[in-house]
Parts: C-alpha cells; sequence; structure tokens
C-alpha cells in the first residue's frame, strides 16, 4: 500500500510540474547544412578469400533537419553525399539525439546507404546498391548555430566490388568530422 501511494503522489507531482510549466517542454524544428572529412574503409575479401579493401580520405556534405521535444531530446534526420574512391554514395541517416551537458550531445541510429553509379562503373560492380549501417557520434556546440561533430559507421551490407583492384563483397565503414550550422 505505501508503494502504491509513493508511485500516486510521484505521478501526481511530476503530472503537476509539466501542466505548472517548470518543465522545458518546447517542441521546435531546426534546419541547416553539414560537411567535412571521411576516412571510408571497404573490409572486403580479396579473389582467394584473405582480407582486402581500401582506406581513404574523402568529402561529405548536405542537410540536415533535427525535431527537439524538450532540451535533451531530439531526432535528427539528414540527406548526405559522399565518395569512396570513385563511388558516389548518398547517406540517409536517423538518429536519436540526447544532451548530456549544455553544449554536448550524444546520438545514434540507422543509415541507409544508396549507391546510384551505374553498373560498371570503371571498374565497379555493386552487388547491392541500398545498404544499412548503424552510427553512433557526438557533437560539441562551438557557437550559437555551429556544431563540430564526429562519428563512427558501420556497414552491414556487401555493397562494392572493384574488379581491377580484385577486392569483393565490400562492406563500408565510416569515420567522419565535420561541421553542422543550423539556420537562424
Amino acid at each position: 500500500m505505501k508503494k502504491l501511494t509513493l508511485l500516486t503522489t510521484s505521478l501526481s507531482m511530476f503530472v503537476g510540474t509539466i501542466f505548472s510549466g517548470q518543465i522545458q517542454t518546447e517542441k521546435y524544428w531546426k534546419f541547416g547544412l553539414k560537411g567535412g572529412l571521411n576516412q571510408s574503409n571497404i573490409r572486403a575479401l580479396d579473389n582467394m578469400g584473405d582480407k582486402s579493401g581500401y582506406i581513404g580520405t574523402e568529402l561529405y556534405g548536405g542537410f540536415v533537419s533535427e525535431y527537439h521535444f524538450d532540451d535533451s531530446n531530439a531526432i535528427q534526420g539528414s540527406t548526405i553525399v559522399s565518395y569512396t574512391q570513385a563511388v558516389t554514395i548518398i547517406e540517409i541517416p536517423i538518429y536519436y539525439k540526447y544532451k548530456l551537458k549544455k553544449d554536448f550531445s550524444i546520438f545514434a541510429g540507422p543509415k541507409l546507404n544508396y549507391i546510384p553509379d551505374p553498373q560498371g562503373n570503371s571498374f565497379y560492380f555493386f552487388p547491392n546498391r541500398l545498404g544499412i549501417s548503424a552510427d553512433i557520434g557526438v557533437d560539441y556546440q562551438i557557437l550559437n548555430n555551429f556544431f563540430v561533430e564526429g562519428s563512427f559507421s558501420k556497414g552491414f551490407t556487401e555493397q562494392i566490388n572493384q574488379n581491377a583492384l580484385e577486392y569483393y563483397n565490400g562492406k563500408r565503414d565510416v569515420l567522419r568530422l565535420g561541421l553542422v550550422y543550423f539556420l537562424k
């Protein structure tokens, strides 16, 4: 009986606090741009079945939007274009973002990776144009609308074969460092 009374009292206080406006519950959208550097690691196998692949550094850029539920919780979506070797990749991540401190947040979520390049692009063959990855990262607010972010993406789908360098069944992992600017 004491537990039920304590639970009811706590719930009543929480609901009362929400309706009295003491908890920040303002919901809003933010839109902006992001860009920076990728370090892509194509994890693949050679024609003997040994580990092979490619590691390279390239640029990325795109659009970003965030929907804030309150001061600490948000959903972030982006459309990003990046390149790995000579392959164009359109990335669409959807992150849950949680603010740990005033200027410091963490985020994580799934990402769709789509290769729009024509089949047989140079020495490439794409067994799967659509792939999926999991991302995790951090961001830090350096100015009012500017953030620096870092993230790691683990690829789960075999998307890239490179016939000239003889690597096959390539999955793309990405280490990323960039800037985000939200419009006012």
